[in-house]
């Protein structure tokens, strides 16, 4: 750790503790009361099955866990609906030879629900007299909630919030749905989570594309590391999409301090997808039906563009073992002619809860075709361009009758589950293990200028990537949370990842097997519920092919503080830590081929990014939240694709037309900045709103660098500034939201004076080479996106929605001025369930 860095820690704790409230109001982990307390409580004999005996001894576990743990106990079916339940809050239970429904009653008590004999192994939590009123819809969601629900930063045993030293964003499955209808992760990201920009992509594009994740961690490609259900897959820019109904939450971690238990790669932060699991509210199997139809007005083709997206969901099971299937197609077409795009998913997950066991398993496939045409905005490249049919190294290319309709394919698949065993109170340990995988054909190379301006003939070659993942964990809490308490996490991982170009195709150098195998430990002490310090650290090596062996120490230090009076709460935290991106990533070598210099890894350093962060987040019960963060990163190390005149000309072509790339270390990035979000409610009338202010900028350049930066510029690409705005109404049998987001003021290439230079002949290759880039430079201030729905209810829950997208029409000027996005899109949608 540096001194830098020592000192802003310092700074910070020190912050926390002379701005502290009173801790004497702090809540605690909800105890429930001894045996003899529970016998007294009931105003008579309960019948059968809630008569039956149980025990249980639980700390800091969510009251789902515990709840199910508890009927697998007593030998019951117990149903119950996730809209009248907090059931992430954590709790903390101590009984010994209790009657069921005593037991229940003490740990639903203030959630006015009760339960109710249904048969004779069949146990439902009903809203009792009044629930409908004292029981918002997403109880999940209430504010004053928030800190004490049970999140999973990189254990299955999962932790509390209120303990955890970073700003961790939790967005649950209501606010997917409000967020996109059709799944887009860069609209539910945008709009939900500040400090990360995903730009907006075409219909026709397979990948992610972030701008910003607290800035920019490498010169090439920033992104985050991301899991499903603890599973990490072989390539985080193809989550592009997921469908709603399959999601229960997606929790997302900013910044390098994710690293140290999520490991390499985690340079920028962390998104981890939560499927959804749960059964129903009477245990009977239930069908779900989504359906939207609709048109995108588009300038470039004669009629509007027709898409449509159509889902059938099945849950079944009780709380402790439920069953979850989706399967999600959906079909576009391109805002240009000859293109269109189609993808199919399917997705099941199960879940079975034993007296000490919790056993779940997942299975995922994605698949999505699309059709490239030609970009309107680009006029014709010359033939013998770089990547053109019959230039150098266009091997790789498509044939020159194909180049107007390339063909894009793209299969992703995830399978696993894990294990968590509880051997009693102190003990959890979890065994997750999965595989997921990943085919690319036919899309487009990126990483390069030129690459982006001759898209449509350059694609990198078809690739395959499957990457397994081992991790097995113990967590052991220690003391009691109402005075002093200790939670260590024991850990060890392994993960292997085997890429694969296609045959006949020259290796990238990153091909092959990767491995990495890591050591983790990490304790977190409290004192009376209401302070925390965390501090750990992970070990890991990381071998790739032809890369020199890697070892790493990724540690993490954070404090938090709790406190508040009557309705209100408040949190201080504070965290630093360091994050890795290998030289042989996945990413890398399915979308960066055949570079001259790549078989040289050896000779190059991973990417690294450190620095610390500090925040609040206030609330003020259900009617107001609030999360401020300050964070200071310093990326170095990193790698980029510099495009140099080769060493001999070797072609017919002139010299000045060939241009290779070759993979550098060449500096550093500093990345600063604040990040806001609050909501709002009053009455019908809820609001929520996030900023970012992100100056990401050049801090060192490599002796020898011939790229087009300097010390002291913006990093291109990153926005300096995003904020989203949304805005809810519900009244009597409709509802309605509108949504704002905008990101401003960044720095790219003006992509078409550049495309139009490169089509005269007469002009030398010249300008796309070092301090000649910087003329083609210039500013975007962006567009705002707005999204708005109005969903009616109809009879026999059923409901109508109403949504358009991209209401103020806005096509180009993000990221660039040759991406044609979709315009104003109108649909028209059916919600049903069976």
């Amino acid at each position: 750790m540096t001194a830098r860095a020592r000192a802003g820690v310092g700074l910070a704790a020190a912050a926390l503790l002379l701005a502290a409230p009173p801790l004497h109001a702090a809540p605690t982990c909800e105890r429930a009361p001894p045996a003899a307390g529970l016998a007294g409580t009931a105003a008579a004999a309960w019948p059968a099955p809630l008569d039956r005996r149980v025990s249980l001894h639980a700390r800091d576990v969510s009251l789902r866990s515990a709840l199910d743990r508890l009927a697998a106990g007593a030998h019951v079916r117990l149903s119950y609906s996730g809209e009248l339940l907090p059931l992430s809050r954590r709790v903390c239970v101590a009984y010994d030879g209790v009657e069921l429904g005593d037991a229940l009653r003490a740990l639903l008590q203030g959630s006015a629900v009760e339960p109710v004999v249904v048969a004779a192994d069949h146990v439902v939590l009903a809203p009792g007299r009044g629930a409908a009123a004292a029981v918002p819809r997403d109880a999940d969601e209430v504010p004053t909630l928030a800190l004490d629900r049970i999140v999973v930063t990189g254990s299955a045993a999962g932790t509390p919030q209120r303990a955890v030293p970073v700003a961790l964003e939790v967005i649950r499955s209501a606010q997917l749905a409000r967020a996109s209808s059709a799944g887009s992760v860069a609209q539910v990201l945008n709009s939900l989570v500040p400090g990360v920009w995903v730009w907006e992509p075409s219909p026709t594009s397979a990948l992610l594309r972030y701008g910003s994740v607290r800035g920019a961690s490498s010169f090439g490609l920033s992104y985050p590391k991301v899991f499903i259900d603890g599973i990490e897959v072989a390539n985080p820019l193809l989550a592009a999409q997921f469908a709603p109904e399959s999601v229960e939450r997606i929790e997302v971690i900013r910044g390098p301090q994710g690293a140290a238990l999520y490991g390499t790669d985690a340079i920028s932060g962390v998104i981890n997808v939560v499927s959804r699991t749960a059964g129903t509210a009477d245990g009977a199997p239930r069908l779900s039906l989504r359906s939207d139809v609709g048109l995108a007005q588009t300038a470039y083709a004669p009629r509007a563009a027709l898409a449509q997206e159509h889902a059938l969901a099945l849950q079944a099971g009780s709380g402790g073992r439920s069953l979850a299937l989706s399967l999600a197609a959906g079909r576009a077409d391109a805002t240009v002619p000859d293109g269109y795009t189609r993808h199919l998913t399917a997705s099941g997950s199960a879940r079975r809860v034993g007296a000490r066991t919790i056993v779940t398993g997942t299975a995922r496939f994605y698949a999505a075709d699309a059709r490239v045409p030609e970009n309107p905005l680009l006029p014709a490249l010359p033939a013998g361009m770089p990547g053109m049919p019959g230039a150098p190294g266009a091997g790789n290319a498509r044939p020159a009758a194909d180049s107007a309709r390339a063909e894009q394919a793209v299969r992703q698949y995830t399978l696993g589950g894990s294990l968590t065993y509880l051997p009693g109170e102190r003990w959890t340990h979890t065994l997750v293990a999965g595989l997921d995988g990943a085919r690319l054909d036919g899309v487009p190379e990126t990483g390069t200028l030129l690459a982006d301006l001759i898209a449509n003939t350059t694609t990198a070659p078809p690739s395959q990537a499957d990457r397994l993942t081992l991790r097995l964990g113990s967590t052991a809490r220690l003391g009691e949370a109402a005075r002093a308490s200790a939670t260590l996490l024991l850990g060890a991982e392994h993960a292997a990842l085997r890429e694969a170009l296609a045959a006949g195709v020259a290796a990238s150098g990153t091909s092959g097997w990767q491995t990495s195998t890591a050591a983790l430990a990490q304790l977190t002490t409290g004192l009376r519920d209401a302070a925390f310090l965390t501090g750990g650290v992970r070990l890991e090596r990381h071998e790739g092919p032809r890369a020199r062996s890697q070892l790493a120490a990724l540690p993490v230090l954070g404090a938090s503080l709790v406190g508040g009076r009557g309705d209100l709460s408040l949190k201080l935290r504070a965290a630093y830590g360091e994050g890795i991106r290998p030289v042989s990533s996945a990413t890398r070598g399915a979308l960066w081929p055949g570079s001259r210099t790549q078989t040289r890894l050896a000779d190059l350093a991973p990417e690294e990014q450190a620095g610390v962060e500090a925040g609040l987040d206030l609330q003020f019960g259900r009617a107001l939240s609030l999360q401020v963060t300050r964070f200071d990163q310093t990326a170095s190390g990193l790698l980029q694709r510099v495009p140099r005149l080769p060493d001999a000309p070797g072609t017919t072509l002139p010299r000045r037309r060939h241009v290779v790339y070759e993979l550098e270390n060449v500096g550093q990035i500093e990345n600063r900045g604040w990040e806001a979000q609050a909501t709002a409610s009053a009455g019908r009338l809820s609001l929520a709103g996030g900023f970012a202010q992100v100056d990401s900028r050049v801090r060192a350049l490599a002796e020898g660098y011939t790229g087009d930066l300097r010390p002291g510029d913006r990093m291109l690409e990153v926005p300096a500034q995003t904020l989203s705005l949304t805005a809810g109404w519900a009244a009597g049998g409709w509802s309605g939201v509108l949504t704002a987001y905008r990101a401003r003021d960044w720095i790219n290439y003006d992509r078409l004076a550049l495309a139009r230079d490169l089509e005269d002949v007469r002009r030398p290759m010249l300008p796309t080479l070092g301090d000649r880039l910087r003329d083609y430079w210039r500013r975007y201030d962006g567009n705002t996106r707005l999204r708005a729905s109005v969903e009616l209810r109809l009879p026999r829950d059923a409901r109508l929605l109403l949504t358009g997208e991209n209401l103020l029409n806005h096509q180009r000027g993000e990221p660039d001025d040759i991406t044609v996005l979709p315009g104003r899109t109108l649909s028209v949608g059916v919600r049903a369930q069976f």
